[in-house]
């Protein structure tokens, strides 16, 4: 399960840079929350896919760009998001090479 561990930080790490000033306002968030992460498919060594299910609180000065996919819009929030990510391990370390809804 070291993969899921490093999957958990990786998009936890993800989330947490929308929250900065480094992202365009339009994709910015205040806050977000991590339901689960499902551990989907190894396939192969070096190659996973997972999916998880969060929400995130829309910056104010955001306007769409967390409502794209999927989610319901519960006011300044969007909830019940899901992803499926990929993640590559090389070189002792883990990257998302992907993310979309699978639709």
């Amino acid at each position: 399960m070291r993969k899921k561990i490093h999957t958990n930080n990786l998009f936890e790490d993800y989330l947490k840079y929308h929250k900065s000033y480094k992202v365009q306002m339009h994709h910015r968030i205040e806050d977000y929350e991590i339901y689960q992460i499902y551990s989907d498919e190894e396939v192969n060594k070096n190659l996973s896919r997972f999916s998880d299910s969060f929400s995130v609180k829309k910056d104010p000065s955001s306007r769409e760009g967390w409502i794209h996919g999927n989610g319901q819009i519960d006011g300044n929030r969007v909830r019940d998001k899901y992803l499926i990510l990929t993640v590559i391990a090389e070189d002792g370390y883990y990257r998302i090479s992907s993310m979309g809804t699978g639709t």
